[in-house]
């Protein structure tokens, strides 16, 4: 009787070994600037890494702090910078996402209270069917920051 234990354990390791990581997706570096003003937006930065063998589409962001979290991207024509809502995000298997100023990024708009600069902020990421990721950032003084000069 004590080899049909040991034969479920080695079948459940061996499952393990060649499960579909379908779903693996890391936010890392992540950070967000608060608004400038009480009614302008708070703009989030991170990188996206898709550690699965299978494509991911995100599909829907979410924050504690503000009623809105849509991901944009800059474009630029005519030497005019503008930005384009951008509704759903595919990352192809084990390639990486960066979300950085003058490119792609998060805006946070309509803040539920008053937020500043120290507020701690919680993202979540919607992809797949119904898989999310979780990111907790805390809000930056943009105007306090030099990195982000020209990106004001």
């Amino acid at each position: 009787m004590r080899i049909l234990p040991l034969l479920l354990c080695s079948l459940a390791a061996l499952g393990a070994c060649t499960q579909d990581k379908s779903g693996e997706l890391r936010i890392v570096d992540a950070f967000a600037y608060a608004p400038i003003t009480e009614n302008s937006p708070a703009v989030a930065y991170f990188t996206l890494h898709n550690d699965s063998n299978a494509d991911i589409t995100i599909h829907a962001f979410k924050s504690r702090l503000f009623a809105r979290a849509e991901m944009h991207e800059t474009l630029i024509e005519n030497g005019q910078s503008s930005m384009s809502p951008v509704t759903e995000l595919r990352i192809e298997a084990g390639k990486t996402l960066h979300l950085q100023p003058g490119g792609m990024h998060l805006m946070l708009m309509q803040a539920h209270l008053s937020v500043s600069a120290g507020n701690p902020d919680t993202l979540t990421i919607a992809y797949n069917t119904n898989q999310t990721v979780v990111a907790e950032v805390t809000l930056r003084d943009r105007l306090a920051d030099p990195a982000s000069v020209g990106e004001r």
